[in-house]
């Protein structure tokens, strides 16, 4: 299902493959394909970048441990004899930079790292009021 997995490797050496790793259980904790570039990241998730010669997963430092492993996972399934290296947010070689086309600023907040907030809850109705504005004849 991944775009550039089949088994006869098509990979050229100016290609690369970026998957957006995220969700909050094993139930909904997908790999997604995202744009090729270094704003696509966000240091609340994983991301898994698939080179030529590398396959990395990217361990963004406010991931959660479901995030992480389904991004080891994915790497590993998509590395197709490619070196597989695991990276913590910020020790990213040459290379990895490389491949998205230049080191940029991507989405860093704090917030981001912390996904240990205070529950808050909503709620919404979409009841219409009557009356407001308008004449009702309740007459036959």
């Amino acid at each position: 299902a991944f775009k550039n997995r089949a088994e006869a490797d098509s990979f050229h050496s100016s290609q690369a493959a970026l998957y957006h790793v995220r969700g909050t259980n094993q139930h909904n904790t997908r790999a997604v394909q995202v744009a090729e570039q270094a704003s696509s990241l966000n240091s609340g998730d994983c991301f898994v970048l698939v080179t030529s010669s590398t396959a990395f997963a990217w361990l963004g430092s406010g991931a959660n441990d479901t995030e992480r492993a389904v991004a080891h996972n994915v790497v590993n399934l998509l590395s197709n004899g490619r070196a597989v290296v695991a990276l913590e947010e910020g020790s990213e070689p040459a290379e990895f930079w490389e491949a998205l086309g230049g080191q940029a600023e991507y989405a860093s907040s704090s917030t981001l790292q912390n996904d240990d907030f205070e529950p808050r809850l909503f709620q919404v109705n979409n009841t219409l009021i009557h009356g407001i504005g308008t004449t009702r004849n309740n007459s036959l």
